[in-house]
C-alpha cells in the first residue's frame, strides 16, 4: 500500500499530457480543419480541370478558400489598422497550377500560412501549408 500523500510521477506526467493534447486540440484543431477544407478545394478544382483553363481553375479555388465562412487571418486595412477578416487571405500567386500534356498529369497546390495565438501569452506561431494533388487529367464529359 502507497503511503498517503505520496505523488504518483507516472499520474502526473499522464494528466499533463492530457492537458497538453486538450490544449492543442482548443488552439491548433481549427487551422488542420480548414487546411482539411482547402483540400477540399484543391479536389474539387481537379475535377474541374478537364474543362476549365488555369486561371477560371485559380479563381475556383480562391472563391472556396476565401469564403467569409472559411476561417479567418488578420489583414491591413490600407490605414495601419490590423482587423480579423473571413476567409484564408490566400493570394492567387500562392496557387500553382501546372499541366504536363506529355505525361498527362497536372498538379494543383497551394501554399499558405496561417497564425495561431497561442493563450495566455500571445506569442503567435505559424504553422505552414502545402496541401497539393498531383494526378492524370480527369475525364472529360
Amino acid at each position: 500500500m502507497r503511503p498517503t500523500g505520496k505523488v504518483n510521477y507516472v499520474t502526473l506526467a499522464l494528466i499533463v499530457a492530457a492537458l497538453g493534447g486538450i490544449y492543442w486540440v482548443i488552439f491548433f484543431a481549427p487551422v488542420y480543419l480548414d487546411n482539411m477544407d482547402v483540400k477540399e478545394a484543391i479536389e474539387a478544382a481537379y475535377n474541374q480541370s478537364s474543362q476549365l483553363g488555369d486561371d477560371p481553375l485559380r479563381k475556383f479555388v480562391l472563391d472556396r478558400v476565401n469564403s467569409s465562412q472559411l476561417g479567418n487571418h488578420r489583414e491591413d486595412d490600407g490605414y495601419g489598422n490590423v482587423k480579423v477578416v473571413g476567409g484564408l487571405g490566400i493570394k492567387p500567386e500562392q496557387i500553382t497550377i501546372e499541366r504536363n500534356e506529355v505525361t498527362r498529369r497536372i498538379r494543383i497546390q497551394v501554399e499558405y500560412a496561417r497564425e495561431v495565438v497561442l493563450k495566455p501569452t500571445s506569442r503567435v506561431r505559424t504553422v505552414r501549408f502545402r496541401p497539393q494533388k498531383e494526378a492524370p487529367f480527369p475525364a472529360t464529359k
